[in-house]
């Protein structure tokens, strides 16, 4: 998990630079997603759901958002970097591979699926 810490703290600004989106309960968050513009692409960086709240429903009302904010801004395209374990959520989504970028991870290769979905 250390080795995951610098690329999953997220700073005030972060959130001020990047449409965010929260589900909350009892006031406090739960889980997250931003949205941003990728050469015309609506793009989602983030979707972080507590591990207590997974299949619980709360990632796929954070995904139906996203799909309905992205046709309200006038994209027609969402894509994003899937972590390999949630690779298939996002093809329950109704999302498609649409390619992959090779990288390292504490010295493991890792391999992140880029998916895609029509608007």
């Amino acid at each position: 998990m250390e080795i995951w810490t610098p690329q999953l703290t997220f700073s005030p600004e972060y959130f001020e630079e990047n449409e965010s989106w929260v589900a909350e309960v009892d006031n406090q968050p739960i889980a997250f997603y931003t949205l941003q513009d990728k050469a015309g692409i609506a793009w989602i960086e983030n979707l972080w759901v507590l591990p207590e709240y997974i299949g619980k429903g709360v990632g796929r009302q954070l995904f139906l958002h996203a799909l309905s904010r992205s046709r309200e801004l006038g994209y027609r395209i969402l894509q994003l970097e899937a972590d390999p374990n949630a690779l298939g959520f996002y093809e329950k989504m109704g999302m498609r591979k649409i390619g992959e970028r090779h990288s390292e991870a504490d010295g493991q290769p890792r391999v992140l699926p880029m998916m895609e979905i029509d608007l």
